[in-house]
């Protein structure tokens, strides 16, 4: 990501063989907990400025679901793992998506609810209307028959009263 958005700091960040095994995985994890959203319209991501508008073009026409939506507030960038409107609340639900089986918070790195209220401020700073906040992981209790069940694979665990605080 960083190379992509800022290559001049892209050398300072090289990922190490284990750091990219834990990105294919996340992005495996991801495209898995996309399909407990079946009408969702991925943002291509072909340059930062197309990803923009064509952002900006879905959330006026209030696409039910949106993967990688992309932001960009006072020089940061945010791809949403999922935003999800909610046409009786007439708001947008934010999904983050995390290749863990269970929710990170107080710790000393960035924890899960950090990362998502960030996501959460630079919506509300582009006048998005968030209603909930959650976070989609593993659920460490599922054991697979012969059929993959993505509803049971996945917990989704709201975490808006800890955002919105």
């Amino acid at each position: 990501m960083v190379k992509l958005y800022r290559p001049e700091l892209g050398e300072l960040f090289v990922p190490s063989k284990f750091d990219l095994s834990l990105m294919q995985q996340g992005n495996i994890i991801e495209r898995l907990a996309q399909k407990l959203f079946p009408r969702g319209v991925f943002v291509e991501k072909c340059n930062k400025a197309n990803a923009i508008t064509l952002t900006q073009q879905y959330i006026k026409s209030k696409t039910s679901v949106l993967f990688q939506p992309t932001f960009v507030w006072n020089g940061f960038l945010v791809r949403n793992d999922v935003l999800e409107y909610d046409e009786l609340a007439d708001v947008w639900n934010l999904y983050e998506i995390k290749a863990k089986n269970r929710l990170k918070e107080n710790t000393k790195k960035i924890d899960d609810i950090e990362d998502a209220t960030f996501q959460y401020i630079i919506l509300k700073e582009h006048g998005i209307k968030i209603g909930k906040v959650f976070i989609i992981h593993l659920n460490k209790e599922y054991v697979r028959d012969d059929q993959l069940n993505i509803d049971e694979l996945f917990l989704i665990e709201e975490i808006s009263d800890k955002v919105i605080e």
